[in-house]
């Protein structure tokens, strides 16, 4: 069993590796324009969508697999495969009045036509839906306690997109959104499980209704939770759209960056979930405060070091991400002064999502939805104070200010939940462990 982490985290860093390389390819065939802030600011609302889509189903639907008989697994989906269909349209209205609309508003101005503009949004629109089909088979794997699909969904996303940017290598936001969709198609595909093979089949489900919305009461709180949290990256596009050319662009590149260590432990997230999962609802073995406060720990001591060695480095890897013709010295200082002020957030992102697996485990996912909502008001505010003292470095910084705390929010929700299980010398020593 305890080889098992290590062979996940290795197939993770790998993966992980091959996200970053096409972050390097974006980066350096698209620089940062007027063009590219618009992109990228639509983009980030298809991003919102496929996130909360993608991981709030993941997250909240493996502990319900454990609960659900195994008979009603296929309508299970054919049900999760209506709503997929269902919600594209709404994504779709949702798209054009951020993309056509909310942009030129906040000084992101709309590139050529606004017909080629639509015909982006319509591409990025279709995403969300394939990443929640995604997330629903990724799930299943981890209730089947396979882990190594779900650890890798990001690199099998990245094979499509690197695959269309390598055949057209025009510098067209368009063939971009077709890339990203692409490579949406290849992950939902690859992760589909055979013993779901009946759910495209029919569009007929034997599964009551109100059976099918109680099991994703916790996928709309999780739903929720995520919201309040993927939004604020979008937030902080929208934050700096009237500051200067390419701002939009350089906070999304840093952004991105910025979440490059975290990224590298989700194998072991996924892993947590499914373990501390099904040890809780199937063996029995209640979920306590001791294994999670350790593992939270460990996360929090592999970011910090990972952070110091990015903080040392930063005079020479920052241009070497970032060496095409199309950043300048202004950009890559001011790459520098946004990383400066985001990185010191890393630790404590890490250890929220560990706490935050702890917590959907036992089933809080609207204790994660509170402390989420809180956070993105915390965000907006600190966005306005920050930007106006410190121009682009204050969205970074802000950022930093609500990743502390959401990590402060979920380790005295968590530690407050699971000490009722524990016993009395773990809960009254784990300040010390902090």
């Amino acid at each position: 069993m305890a080889s098992r982490p290590v062979m996940l985290t290795l197939a993770n860093l790998c993966g992980r590796g091959l996200n970053f390389i096409l972050f390097i390819v974006i980066a350096n065939f698209y620089g940062a324009n007027p063009e590219t802030d618009w992109f990228f600011f639509t983009y980030g609302i298809a991003y919102f969508c496929i996130g909360i889509c993608y991981y709030a189903t993941e997250s909240a639907l493996v502990p319900v697999w454990h609960r659900m008989p195994g008979a009603l697994h296929v309508s299970f989906g054919r049900r999760a495969y209506k709503v997929a269909l269902a919600g594209t349209v709404g994504i779709f209205a949702f798209m054009i009045i951020g993309g056509l609309f909310i942009a030129p508003m906040r000084g992101i101005a709309v590139p050529g036509i606004q017909r080629s503009a639509l015909t982006v949004i319509a591409v990025l629109a279709g995403q969300p839906g394939l990443a929640f089909l995604s997330s629903f088979f990724s799930s299943f794997h981890q209730y089947r306690q396979r882990y190594f699909l779900s650890t890798v969904h990001l690199a099998l996303r990245s094979i499509g997109v690197l695959a269309v940017l390598a055949i057209f290598r025009n510098a067209d936001i368009l063939v971009l959104a077709t890339a990203f969709l692409v490579g949406e198609i290849i992950r939902m595909l690859l992760l589909f499980p055979a013993e779901l093979r009946g759910v495209f089949r029919g569009m007929t489900s034997q599964m009551p209704g109100h059976v099918f919305w109680h099991a994703y009461r916790d996928v709309a709180w999780m739903t929720l939770a995520l919201a309040g949290t993927v939004v604020n990256p979008l937030v902080d596009l929208a934050m700096v759209g009237h500051l200067r050319s390419g701002s939009v662009t350089l906070v999304e590149y840093a952004g991105r960056i910025r979440g490059m260590p975290v990224l590298a432990l989700g194998g072991i997230l996924i892993f947590l979930l499914g373990d501390w999962s099904s040890r809780h609802h199937q063996h029995g073995h209640l979920l306590t405060w001791k294994p999670v406060r350790r593992a939270a720990w460990q996360a929090f001591g592999v970011c910090v070091p990972a952070v110091v060695l990015l903080f040392a480095g930063a005079s020479w890897w920052i241009p070497l991400i970032f060496r095409s013709p199309l950043f300048g010295t202004p950009e890559l200082a001011s790459l520098k002064d946004l990383l400066w002020w985001y990185l010191p957030g890393v630790p404590f992102l890490a250890g929220s999502l560990v706490l935050s697996r702890a917590l959907l485990v036992i089933q809080q996912a609207r204790l994660l939805a509170i402390i989420s909502l809180c956070a993105m008001i915390v965000n907006i505010a600190v966005n306005v104070i920050m930007i106006a003292l410190m121009d682009l470095p204050g969205v970074a910084l802000s950022t930093t200010v609500v990743d502390g705390c959401v990590w402060l929010g979920t380790f005295l929700v968590a530690r407050n939940l699971l000490c009722q299980s524990d016993n009395v010398l773990d809960c009254n020593g784990s300040s010390a462990a902090w």
